[in-house]
């Protein structure tokens, strides 16, 4: 994903009361290229369940534990 796709994201989930970060909890627009969305409420809990897990542009981490 490149900005232009994940740009519109805070706004349109914004405006439904939701809420976009990184995976980190970071401005998804500045962030790593990761993207968490939630309804809001949860999202805190989301970000501590997913806090040190490698993402998907690390695929060989999350399949086979190697960098």
């Amino acid at each position: 994903m490149g900005y232009e796709d994940v740009a519109p994201l805070p706004l349109i989930v914004g405006e439904a009361g939701g809420r976009v970060t990184d995976l980190a909890g970071n401005d998804v627009l500045t962030g790593d290229g990761s993207v968490l969305a939630s309804n809001g409420v949860l999202h805190d809990g989301l970000l501590e369940l997913v806090a040190g897990m490698p993402h998907g542009r690390d695929y060989r981490r999350l399949l086979f534990g190697v960098a």
